[in-house]
């Protein structure tokens, strides 16, 4: 899938390569994060089936001018897709006993922490911060662009970290019966 990615993204034009590439990298990135429905296989192909269409749709989107030269509708939509992944953990969240539960601690704050990295490093991006209101000192290093690269990074790293944490603890606690 990811070599799937590496060629789609390098036929597409510059502009275009970095939107498929991150729409690749969110489909190469679902499988691990319906991984919090561990024991629940069936939500987890529910799940599945809704982050793929919207992937799917993702990869589709830069190829098509209409959509992907109207910027608002293009953030509108990238921005709802990665919202959509909440949906998930909160679901998660109340199948492991809420936020109180050892689970929780283990795995859900540590993904919160990644969102509010992705988050950052977007509303960096799409405020075109510092650049916009300090001038082109950013230029070279500083760039909004940059800083976005960074909060996916950090985001990345933490997530991670997260599902390491969480698969040790399915690895050493069996299922509980449903």
């Amino acid at each position: 899938m990811k070599m799937l990615c590496a060629v789609i993204s390098l036929e597409s034009p510059l502009s275009l390569r970095q939107v498929s590439s991150l729409a690749c990298t969110t489909v190469t990135g679902v499988h691990p994060t319906l991984r919090r429905t561990w024991c629940h296989p069936d939500l987890g192909r529910v799940y599945f089936i809704v982050v793929a269409s919207l992937a799917a749709l993702g990869l589709a989107w830069p190829h098509v001018p209409i959509l992907f030269r109207n910027f608002q509708l293009s953030v509108v939509f990238y921005s709802g897709f990665v919202g959509f992944a909440l949906v998930p953990l909160f679901h998660w969240l109340t199948l492991v006993g809420g936020p109180d539960s050892e689970q929780a601690h283990l795995f859900f704050y540590k993904l919160l922490a990644t969102f509010f990295m992705y988050a950052t490093g977007f509303a960096c991006y799409a405020a075109q911060f510092p650049e916009k209101p300090l001038g082109p000192r950013f230029d070279l290093v500083g760039h909004s662009h940059q800083l976005w690269h960074l909060g996916v990074l950090a985001g990345s790293l933490e997530f991670y970290l997260a599902m390491r944490a969480y698969v040790g603890f399915r690895m050493a606690h069996a299922c509980p019966a449903v």
